[in-house]
């Protein structure tokens, strides 16, 4: 969903730190130095919302939090979603998780307005994706009998006059249309799980992430017209992002982490053979349309590479592997020795696979065609390397490279082991890709 501009009165912060640069840690000594100021001088601690990917964090933020007494949504009538807006009327600190706060509706719009919190995001939220449940041919028949319209940039409206009080098949849609959560482009539904006017309830936004350029939820506030400013942390203080160094990081990374450098392994990946030709363009091996395209024995081949990786060149057993490829082709690429290892490549901030010591990265990333053009048509500058980058970076540090110790990795993508190649070793930094 694209509103028109102004949407936010102030510039959304940006943490952009490497994994273990103690950005968590920054906000939890941040707000229990706001909390231990004497009200006595006439200080006010705010109110907070913090947002993470998983429960565990949670128990983090209100143990580490003590004294902003934080609160955990418990469900009301069954649902945490109501037991979220009853801390928000009671203007209760609050953490939640990313999955809790994608349910919001009006009625928290609404009460937010009146609460003037602070809201922490840890880690980019998975903003949008295609919305398959509802059928182009019902689409139509909306669009014909005016229960839906297009409004300004192609946002999807329910026509509350023509159907007003619906209840039915579309009652799920009503709610996404008055949300603003739904666009249409292309032939496709994006849904849009964080609508701009939420960001316009709070008197600050903070977001802590790594490679915020290459962020789909980047590109969604640039085509908003949001201004950001970019933070990095240095011994746990904020500074600007360009005083920022990731030099000293970088170096240890490379001695830990190996690369699988196989011609045999890596030829399922490689684009060299189509350079010069009029498939360059056209030929993106381990994409997702490319695994679509493969018969039994294009997948056989990719298969046996990864068996020989974690079986032969390996050692440690199957509850050290870690790999990852398009969900769709999971149980056609899993093999003796590594299937339970797997882990989807979108997976970001859990801890739970901090023991994985040898990986495969069977893929090769890119926006979805339907999001890139949305977020191009308005006004988005969009760098589909720095996206791949800031993907696989992620996933990477979910192993045990985040406890120091050494890893192997096998990326049979060409395109995506140069990209990993180029981030390791300045003066390609992230800093550099991402300018």
């Amino acid at each position: 969903m694209t509103l028109s501009n102004n949407s936010l009165n102030y510039s959304v912060n940006i943490i952009d730190a490497i994994m273990g640069k103690g950005k968590s840690t920054w906000l939890i000594n941040t707000i229990n130095k706001d909390y231990s100021l004497s009200p006595f001088n006439g200080h006010r601690p705010k109110k907070y919302i913090i947002l993470t990917m998983y429960l565990d964090e949670v128990d983090r933020f209100i143990s580490g939090c003590r004294i902003a007494d934080f609160k955990s949504p418990e469900p009301i009538h069954g649902r945490k979603y109501f037991g979220l807006n009853r801390l928000i009327n009671d203007g209760e600190n609050i953490v939640t998780t990313h999955a809790l706060w994608s349910l919001i509706d009006r009625q928290t719009f609404k009460l937010l307005r009146d609460q003037n919190y602070c809201l922490f995001i840890d880690e980019v939220f998975d903003c949008v994706r295609t919305y398959d449940e509802i059928t182009r041919q019902d689409m139509g028949l909306l669009l014909e009998r005016e229960f839906i319209t297009l409004g300004e940039n192609n946002r999807v409206l329910w026509n509350h006059k023509e159907a007003p009080n619906y209840s039915g098949k579309f009652e799920a849609l009503v709610g996404l249309c008055d949300n603003g959560n739904l666009v249409y482009e292309n032939q496709c539904f994006l849904l849009w799980k964080f609508p701009i006017e939420f960001l316009a309830q709070f008197s600050e936004v903070w977001i802590a992430t790594y490679l915020w350029n290459g962020s789909l939820m980047s590109n969604y506030l640039e085509a908003n017209d949001v201004n950001v400013t970019l933070n990095t942390l240095s011994n746990h203080n904020l500074i600007p992002y360009e005083h920022g160094n990731e030099t000293t990081a970088k170096s240890k990374l490379r001695s830990l982490i190996t690369i699988i450098d196989d011609d045999k392994l890596n030829a399922v990946g490689s684009t060299s053979v189509y350079k010069g030709t009029i498939m360059q363009n056209k030929i993106n091996p381990l994409s997702s349309s490319w695994y679509k395209r493969q018969d039994e024995k294009g997948l056989k081949l990719i298969k046996t590479n990864t068996y020989n990786f974690f079986n032969n060149r390996s050692k440690g057993g199957s509850n050290l592997a870690m790999w990852t490829s398009f969900k769709r082709d999971k149980n056609k690429l899993k093999g003796k020795g590594y299937t339970k290892g797997w882990v989807p490549y979108t997976t970001k901030a859990t801890n739970e696979y901090r023991h994985k010591a040898h990986l495969a990265y069977l893929v090769n990333v890119f926006i979805m065609p339907p999001i890139k053009h949305h977020l191009e048509a308005n006004g988005a500058k969009i760098n589909e390397e720095v996206y791949a980058l800031s993907e696989f970076v992620q996933w990477i540090f979910r192993s045990r490279i985040r406890e120091g110790l050494p890893i192997t990795i096998y990326v049979p993508s060409e395109r995506m082991r140069t990209i990993l190649i180029d981030w390791l070793n300045p003066p390609i930094a992230a800093q550099a890709l991402a300018a």
